[in-house]
């Protein structure tokens, strides 16, 4: 964290930069758009003016974020751990991209301390 007013800099003239709410080696959580939700019900072709296709159907939405983290690829264990699916719920008008990853409870890189948050 950058020095509190008053604070001598470090001796070695590199300032400490942290977050305060992630731990060392706990990678960057970051928000990424993941799909649409629907802000109107959904319109028959040709019926809303101006539309850039006249022949299909179309709804007003907009993008549905959520937080992801970046994860080495080192880490994953098969290649599905990358891929992500298409995800439609037409009654709750979400249209969403998903990633089943979830990480082994034991992972030893887990906490690997890759990361250096010193910056001159």
């Amino acid at each position: 964290m950058p020095s509190k007013e008053g604070e001598a800099t470090p001796a070695d003239g590199k300032q400490r930069w942290a977050d305060p709410l992630r731990g060392k080696g706990s990678g960057w959580t970051v928000p990424i758009p993941v799909g649409y939700a629907a802000l109107s019900p959904r319109h028959l072709a040709g019926t809303v003016d101006n539309a850039r296709n006249m022949g299909t159907p179309l709804r007003f939405v907009e993008s549905v974020y959520s937080l992801g983290r970046w994860i080495s690829p080192h880490r994953l264990s098969q290649p599905e751990e990358l891929w992500w699916r298409a995800e439609i719920d037409e009654v709750k008008g979400l249209y969403r991209c998903r990633n089943a990853y979830v990480p082994a409870p034991t992972d030893p890189d887990e906490n690997a301390d890759w990361d250096d948050d010193s910056y001159d």
